[in-house]
């Protein structure tokens, strides 16, 4: 049991080294963790799992195929955060309690500061929208703390604040983040088209647009009708 605890402590990493499917697998067959979560799997990726002795779980509630790699030896963390991310749809993190979010990082052997950070600006947008009089769509928008998609994050926008000509102020200050988010997320299908970008961190560029987006209609608060 030590020796199981010390495996499982012994290193982590940040979210930025499992940017990309092959980053992300690379981790775990570097033994830097014993465990990743990848989308948008591509036969190349599940070989190379499987030429390095690795094995993989499908996550069977994601839309977006994705797959659970692990170590032999990680095999019961693999378990573990499948049934977490059965949970919230087959996800990470979205929706998911705060509980569930740091053990989720835990699972994928995150720094822990970067696992708290997460958590902590989680719980400031709740405490933000908290007791305001909003309407359900924004309420929707405020409490949707990970988003994969340019496409989904547009629709929350809409249910909660309508179409540009409904409320042409909110939509003038939200429009230059949603254009980089637009094209960053053109881009990245591209990548993931070519084969190169997703992992576990793949929603990382959504959720720092819609990080941005979101505060700003949350802190209008119950002005958003």
């Amino acid at each position: 049991m030590k020796e199981l605890i010390r495996k499982l402590l012994r290193e982590s990493i940040s979210a930025s080294e499992a940017y990309k499917d092959s980053d992300s697998i690379k981790t775990v067959i570097d033994n830097k963790r014993n465990v990743c979560f990848i989308c948008f799997v591509k036969d190349e990726l599940k070989q190379i799992a499987i030429n390095n002795n690795l094995k993989y779980i499908k996550v069977p509630k994601n839309i977006h195929d994705c797959y659970i790699i692990y170590r032999e030896e990680g095999k019961g963390q693999a378990l573990e955060l499948l049934n977490i991310t059965n949970k919230y749809d087959g996800y990470l993190s979205s929706q998911a309690s705060a509980k569930d979010t740091r053990r989720i990082g835990q699972l994928l052997d995150y720094h822990e500061e970067e696992i708290e950070d997460f958590i902590k600006d989680k719980n400031l947008k709740e405490q933000m929208i908290d007791g305001q009089n909003m309407n359900q769509g924004t309420q929707t928008a405020c409490n949707t703390m990970s988003v994969a998609t340019y496409k989904e994050g547009l629709q929350l926008i809409i249910n909660a604040i309508g179409h540009p000509n409904q409320n042409p102020m909110l939509w003038k200050k939200i429009e230059k983040p949603l254009h980089n988010w637009q094209q960053e997320d053109i881009s990245i299908n591209k990548e993931i088209k070519n084969g190169g970008m997703s992992g576990d961190s793949m929603v990382d560029e959504s959720n720092t647009w819609w990080s941005a987006i979101q505060s700003t209609i949350c802190e209008q608060g119950s002005h958003v009708q």
